[in-house]
């Protein structure tokens, strides 16, 4: 299977007050009764609807959204990690270094 995962490093900005979503597969292949996948359609909606929540409402709503699509308990592992930036600038003696020079975010998409 190794074989097979192609791995892209890749750089992102991210500004403050972004939120980054971190997830395992578990959330976007829950199914309904028809066997229709969430999918990252049905992720991008619940995304867009937490625009301005904290972290946490924002992991309990997509949490809550992947318990409704498949009716019940998810039957595989569901993992997330939301992480959001401040949202200002911290005052300039308190300021970190720019964000190329503190953080480097690997993105990764595996079959």
């Amino acid at each position: 299977m190794a074989d097979s995962v192609h791995l892209v490093d890749k750089t992102v900005t991210v500004a403050p007050g972004d939120t980054v979503l971190f997830y395992t597969d578990g959330v976007t292949e829950v199914r309904d009764r028809q066997r229709r996948m969430l999918g990252d359609d049905g992720l991008i909606d619940v995304l867009r609807s937490c625009v301005g929540q904290p972290p946490d409402a924002a992991a309990d709503r997509i949490l809550d959204a992947s318990i409704r699509h498949a009716r019940g308990e998810p039957h595989d592992d569901i993992a997330m990690l939301v992480v959001q930036t401040a949202p200002s600038r911290p005052s300039p003696e308190t300021r970190a270094p720019p964000a190329r020079d503190r953080c480097q975010p690997v993105l990764a998409v595996v079959p």
